[in-house]
């Protein structure tokens, strides 16, 4: 099996990338740094020479994630070719981000662990969040990085948070008597591309269904508007009550995905 080509050149990913801002806002996030350096992207080209379809390998996880989602007919098809090369120039272990469609490629390199069905959201009516939403929230940034691990650690802790986040000034927080009590961050963000990712939304659990995560993510969102063109979030197909606050914030379906664990010889 050939070796798939590997494409450094940020331009001309962006541009194929753009096509489906939306589906794609992780691995834009990616073509910026210091994550550039960790990802690798595999691209698909047509007889002519265009490229039909991306595929990324995050090296900056563990396992590393490979991200292989298809908007079209013509992206599945040059995703289901690559794929394959991908998997066996890395083998091992890696967490999988992949479209249903094309499930059924992964399941045939090896051994899979189920961790899923996902939803892809776009916060495509903004008029939905208004200031008052937002009541009492505060910004945090690194300092508040002890409390926002708390929290997370006690209501959330199969969570997907660094610190560094806290460092783009993107994450909100609500506190009550000086006690943290909700968060929302960003899994991505990037000033560079304009693109955004909402993530690591908690509430204490004492204070859940008292609308406080959607308060810290209507703060989140009026702060990423005038600086991020594509808004978006992933959020679990069975997590009924988080899609009632995403749709509720103006956020709207992109397309689905699985998530699934490969392991490889």
């Amino acid at each position: 099996m050939s070796a798939p080509e590997e494409l450094r050149d940020r331009g001309e990913l962006e541009q194929v990338l753009r096509r489906h801002a939306a589906l794609h806002l992780y691995e834009l996030g990616d073509l910026d740094d210091p994550f550039f350096e960790h990802a690798r992207f595999y691209v698909a080209r047509a007889p002519g020479g265009a490229i039909e379809g991306v595929a990324l390998v995050y090296a900056g996880s563990d396992p590393p994630t490979l991200l292989a989602l298809a908007a079209d007919e013509r992206e599945r098809r040059a995703l289901e070719g690559l794929i394959p090369r991908v998997v066996s120039a890395g083998g091992g272990r890696l967490y999988v981000h992949v479209s249903p469609s094309l499930r059924p490629v992964v399941e045939r390199l090896g051994t899979v662990e189920p961790r899923g069905h996902h939803r892809k959201l776009v916060w495509n009516a903004r008029a939905a969040v208004s200031p008052a939403l937002a009541e009492g929230c505060v910004a945090l940034g690194p300092e508040d990085a002890p409390e926002v691990l708390d929290l997370l650690g006690r209501a959330y802790p199969e969570n997907f948070f660094h610190p560094r986040v806290l460092e783009t000034r993107m994450a909100f927080g609500l506190r009550d008597g000086g006690e943290l009590v909700a968060f929302a961050g960003v899994h991505v963000f990037s000033a560079r591309y304009r693109v955004a990712a909402l993530g690591n939304v908690v509430t204490a659990t004492s204070r859940r269904g008292q609308g406080l995560a959607g308060k810290v993510c209507a703060a989140l969102c009026a702060a990423l508007d005038p600086v991020a063109d594509v808004v978006g979030l992933n959020v679990d197909d069975e997590n009924h009550a988080a899609r009632r606050l995403y749709e509720k914030l103006g956020f709207g379906l992109v397309d689905a995905y699985d998530e699934l664990v490969l392991h490889v010889g």
